[in-house]
């Protein structure tokens, strides 16, 4: 189903007044943040936008790890982990969100790394490290990002290579054997060559304590996670610029677990109170089993182990091409590759039932080029973006010999977008944009299901299923801002943005105990 998404907003950006900005804007303000959310280096208090900034030194004072730790400083604006702390992240913005378990879809709330859309939510979770500032843009953005963003976007920007020789080295400990080394080194290599080598390791013991006797006596726990990123800047020539970077990760622990909550009446066989649940006094029907203390560090589950593994790697490079009269030529290029293996006690509870091992592999690329030119009173931006995706992803139960889903898919998208500002006055700017996006999506899908097909035995069958999505949109933006003085703007805001349909392909469960022969494809 394709979602389609329209806000409307009038602000005022007051940096200087923070009392003001708290009660119109619900936003942090701060003196000369730097931002690039319209694809340019503007100060925030001159971008017509809703927009939240956090610098990277805040994020080291403190001791900010994780992007949802990240996003708990900005208002409106809030992010969890489904399925663990090694899961990946689900962002909302202004109650926009996406709640899907599966590695098939993509996040309303579009993720982005030095300019990079990451369409995988396996490799959201393990690159916030040398940051410069996180970027968050409220709102459908359907204009100059537009890939899936109809509640906004996030963009972790790194820090770049510098003229100067620096560096730096930070290492923390903390409860459950944490610990956490980071660094890095930047400096010239030559008059036209800087470089940038940063990296971290971690880890932590188990914090989660399983009291099932035969069990494994631990979960959350942190093997081994590891990243790195080199970033290098070469001077081709007096007006072009080329910024190359590659970044690797690795990430090896046991999964935690999620708690269980019985909701039966082990007296009365009804449906418990809420109360009557989160005090821990309900069964599960099928099992008998009730959770014994309602600690989130300390389960009762059967799993002798529940490993995880994330492994990721990729690259990117950009040219940006200075022409003389104001015209910028930018061209970003880039490759990610991500594997991850996980596997969780569906049920919660010490009976043998449904162990979950999920499998992700994914490959992307992605090509955007961007003209951009202007003078005092007109500035302007065309550009055009392409993007492949390819995702085999599984979802099985071990126990049951092979019961799961078995999802093949293809993205392939392309869109071509303008946008324009026009000074009416000194202190009164007019912006529009346009943008078409087409988005293309074919899933191979075989789900092995247990049943019983006419003419045939009880037992596992498969049904394969051929799905594809072709569909395109027109989305734009219109804003009028008021530059009050130096420090303050007030701006109205209306854009519209746009995320292509998608497939659901977690757990063949609702097509269990089939009693009915399924078609052989089918086409939605």
């Amino acid at each position: 189903m394709t979602a389609t998404a329209r806000t409307v907003s009038i602000f005022m950006t007051a940096a200087a007044v923070s009392a003001l900005s708290t009660a119109f804007a619900q936003e942090p303000v701060r003196d000369e943040i730097v931002v690039t959310a319209q694809h340019k280096a503007e100060r925030i208090q001159d971008v017509p936008i809703s927009i939240a900034a956090v610098s990277g030194d805040e994020l080291e004072e403190l001791s900010i790890t994780s992007p949802v730790d990240v996003l708990s400083l900005i208002p409106n604006v809030t992010a969890q982990l489904p399925t663990s702390g090694t899961g990946f992240p689900i962002f909302n913005i202004r109650g926009v969100t996406l709640l899907d378990f599966t590695d098939t879809n993509e996040a309303s709330v579009a993720t982005y790394v030095d300019g990079v859309y990451l369409g995988s939510p396996a490799i959201q979770n393990g690159q916030l490290f040398d940051i410069d500032r996180v970027e968050v843009l409220k709102g459908p953005q359907g204009t100059l990002w537009g890939r899936n963003s109809t509640g906004g976007l996030i963009q972790f920007l790194t820090r770049r290579p510098t003229d100067e020789l620096e560096g730096y080295l930070m290492a923390s400990y903390g409860k459950y054997n944490y610990y956490k080394v980071e660094g890095a080194v930047s400096g010239p290599l030559s008059d036209r060559v800087r470089a940038r080598l940063a990296g971290f390791v971690n880890g932590r013991d188990g914090w989660q304590k399983n009291t099932f006797p035969g069990g494994s006596k631990d979960f959350g726990d942190i093997d081994t996670n590891v990243g790195a990123r080199l970033t290098m800047e070469f001077d081709l020539a007096d007006n072009l610029l080329f910024t190359a970077s590659g970044h690797y990760g690795n990430y090896r622990g046991e999964t935690e677990q999620r708690g269980f909550f019985g909701k039966g009446d082990p007296i009365y066989g009804s449906i418990c109170s809420i109360e009557r649940i989160l005090a821990s006094e309900c069964i599960d029907y099928s099992t008998g089993h009730s959770d014994p203390n309602g600690d989130p560090a300390r389960v009762a589950i059967d799993l002798p182990a529940a490993p995880v593994t994330n492994e990721n790697y990729g690259a990117w490079g950009r040219f940006d091409w200075s022409l003389g009269d104001n015209i910028t030529v930018t061209s970003i290029t880039s490759a990610d590759t991500v594997s991850k293996y996980q596997v969780l006690d569906a049920d919660t509870s010490p009976a043998p039932q449904f162990e979950l091992a999920f499998t992700v592999d994914h490959d992307q690329f992605s090509q955007e080029l961007r003209v951009a030119g202007g003078g005092a009173k007109f500035d302007w931006l065309v550009g055009g973006y392409y993007y492949n995706d390819h995702r085999f992803f599984t979802v099985g139960f071990p126990q049951l010999g092979g019961y799961g889903s078995f999802a093949d898919q293809d993205i392939e998208t392309y869109a071509f977008f303008g946008q324009a500002t026009y000074a009416l006055t000194s202190s009164l700017n007019l912006t529009g944009g346009l943008r078409y996006t087409d988005d293309k999506r074919d899933l191979n899908e075989i789900a092995a299901v247990l049943g019983t097909v006419p003419g045939t035995k009880q037992g596992l069958q498969l049904y394969n299923t051929s799905r594809a999505i072709d569909e395109n949109k027109v989305t734009w933006r219109a804003a009028l801002d008021w530059r009050l003085n130096e420090m303050n703007m007030v701006y109205a805001s209306v854009s519209t943005g746009f995320k292509s349909g998608a497939f659901n392909a977690l757990y063949p469960g609702a097509v269990t105990n089939v009693t009915t022969a399924l078609p052989e494809s089918t086409t939605s």
